[in-house]
């Protein structure tokens, strides 16, 4: 995954989307950013 695939501009972001299988939920923090 790479920081424009999760849209949300945040390499963090980036391997929660892989995680999720595509899923991306951010918690409220990231949210925010």
């Amino acid at each position: 995954m790479t920081e424009a695939d999760d849209g949300q501009g945040s390499g963090v972001a980036s391997v929660d989307y892989a995680l999720n299988g595509g899923a991306w939920t951010p918690p409220p923090a990231m949210r925010l950013t």
